[in-house]
């Protein structure tokens, strides 16, 4: 049992992040109106070994505050 886990300790690969996607549109279109964009990624990248491959490090998922601009109003 020793040198099987030895074995499998020595094959580890632990998990490394994918590229970020692309952002998310804002999540509201309501002039002025504050909204969230996301971007996500995954630990698959490699993904890790199942016996003794650690996680990603870090967020999978980031988020940033958003506002839709209002429309300049045309004067005659």
């Amino acid at each position: 049992m020793y040198l099987t886990k030895v074995h499998s300790m020595i094959n580890r690969i632990d998990g490394q992040w994918s590229s970020w996607l692309t952002w998310s549109n804002c999540s509201t279109s309501v002039c002025g109106n504050v909204g969230v964009r996301t971007r996500m990624r995954d630990c698959n990248n490699p993904p890790k070994s199942a016996q003794f491959g650690k996680d990603c490090v870090g967020d999978k998922l980031q988020t940033i505050n958003c506002t839709t601009p209002c429309k300049e109003q045309q004067h005659n």
